[in-house]
């Protein structure tokens, strides 16, 4: 087992006990976000707000030199048409269920760390950025447009129906069909820190990942004024995680541990490892974990939410360390782990903050931000520099009118061509941190989509037509493919539309 990987599955747990988005970083990965069913809304922009978070740095310090590189704009010469429903929509029942070969991996795109430097606008070099060619829709995406006579939701890579036994019944979406995927159920007893619970799941293996739905969740008490509940998860080398909450409403007390289906058995990795002489689990507060790999996390804990601070766990050393006295800084306001690289996130007096990447390895850290300010629309037409978080390794700033994509590792920034304001404001980056998805919303829908294209720098920007009369309610990431989500007005069918790239 991997310990590294254990708190990645604690993100992918109920949202309602996630931290706050400053605190946790973002808990949705570049996955699409469902709106609400109010036909107001559908009509409407979702926006998909990422606040990253940030942490450790330490003794030595350089500056990233910000320099210059450039994304060509790839436009389309075509407007995609979205087809209407077929008259008899393909309901989830599918004969024979069939697994399809995983996407072939890329790896995110690097570059090396730029020389020591003084930040600021006058040392990021103007660069020519030419229109180098264009395209057809069938040259550069493959495009399935999906149907189901069955309101469908989505969980990691898959969609699910829920039928009349509560069964959960997962579709794979390929071939311009939805495929059944085989699935099983956990339903056991559990126990973790002394406190016992139920737990009730189906579970199915796709494309080499393992899916979990929570069919029935048991809530109890653990004394007159406390309940508690549990949990399961999957880690990304497919463990099953078991998370006890306390008071889950509070958002302040989550503890995890390895669990194994077959046999019930708990392993616990944080067990006799203290902070300042108190064992961390017998700590009042314990949440926003991050994992950090090579058995590293970091966590918020405390005897209250407002005296918690953030700590370094080494579960190898078995030993916890303040990160303020670490680096030094005092005012962390989050932690964020991109790349197994730590970033801090530093208020500043004024309300703005700095930002910096630390290499725990070499024990040393680079200014990324600094002074900066959140971009949000009521910041727009401020001036100073303006961040734009995706969740991921690359964000969006905007500095003396100019917009650019920002490397959180190394602080290089990236000329856009064709990206807007409001491209900008909705990124949100994939998995593997090498591709942003931006789109732009009309009261039809979905007008257009981008993917940046970060590893072979190219932006590739689709306008697209949506007179179906289906209700667009959520765009994002599905593994490598874009996904948009669509309902009719009932909400009894759920049109899917996935783009990939050729």
């Amino acid at each position: 087992m991997r310990a590294d990987r254990i708190i990645e599955a604690v993100g992918q747990i109920d949202d309602s006990y996630l931290s706050a988005a400053i605190e946790a970083g973002d808990q949705t990965g570049g996955k699409a976000v469902k709106m609400p069913k109010s036909h107001a809304c559908l009509k409407w922009a979702a926006m998909i707000a990422v606040v990253i978070g940030i942490s450790l740095v330490t003794a030595f310090t350089a500056n990233a030199q910000f320099r210059e590189w450039v994304i060509s704009l790839f436009q389309f010469r075509e407007t995609e048409e979205v087809p209407p429903p077929m008259e008899k929509g393909t309901p989830p029942l599918p004969q024979q269920p069939e697994n399809v070969p995983a996407p072939k991996e890329t790896n995110p795109a690097t570059q090396t760390s730029p020389a020591q430097g003084q930040r600021g606008s006058g040392n990021v070099r103007d660069s020519r950025i030419d229109l180098y060619a264009d395209g057809t829709l069938d040259e550069i995406f493959n495009v399935q447009y999906l149907q189901s006579d069955s309101y469908l939701d989505r969980i990691g890579n898959l969609f699910y129906y829920v039928d009349d036994e509560n069964n959960t019944i997962f579709y794979a979406a390929e071939n311009n069909e939805f495929i059944e995927v085989p699935s099983s159920r956990i339903e056991k007893e559990v126990s973790l820190l002394g406190v016992s619970g139920r737990i009730d799941y189906d579970y199915c293996r796709y494309q080499g990942k393992t899916i979990v739905r929570e069919r029935a969740r048991d809530r109890f008490m653990t004394d007159a004024a406390s309940d508690a509940e549990f949990l399961l998860s999957v880690s990304d080398d497919n463990q099953f995680i078991l998370t006890l909450y306390k008071n889950p409403q509070s958002d302040e007390f989550s503890y995890s541990a390895i669990f194994d289906i077959e046999t019930g058995k708990v392993t616990d990795l944080f067990e006799g490892i203290y902070a300042e002489g108190t064992e961390i689990k017998d700590y009042t507060v314990l949440r926003s974990w991050e994992d950090a790999g090579n058995g590293l996390f970091t966590v918020s804990l405390g005897t209250d939410r407002k005296t918690a601070r953030i700590y370094l766990i080494d579960t190898s050393g078995k030993r916890a360390v303040s990160v303020s006295e670490l680096t030094g800084i005092e005012d962390i306001s989050s932690v964020k782990v991109i790349d197994g690289k730590f970033m801090i996130l530093e208020n500043c007096p004024d309300g703005k903050f700095n930002c910096y990447c630390y290499d725990y390895s070499e024990d040393t850290r680079l200014t990324i931000y600094e002074h900066a300010q959140y971009w949000t629309s009521d910041t727009q037409e401020q001036e100073g520099l303006k961040v734009k978080f995706s969740g991921g390794r690359y964000d969006c700033v905007k500095e003396a009118g100019r917009i650019y994509l920002a490397d959180e590792q190394t602080g290089k920034r990236m000329s856009v061509e064709g990206l807007t304001d409001e491209l900008a404001e909705s990124i949100i980056i994939n998995e593997k941190n090498d591709k942003l998805l931006v789109s732009a919303f009309s009261e039809d829908g979905i007008s257009r989509i981008g993917v940046i294209d970060v590893r072979n720098e190219v932006f590739y920007l689709l306008d697209r037509k949506n007179s179906t009369g289906a209700h667009e309610y959520s765009i994002g990431w599905d593994g490598d493919r874009i996904m948009i989500n669509a309902a009719n007005e009932d909400w009894t069918e759920s049109y899917i539309y996935l783009y990939s790239l050729r």
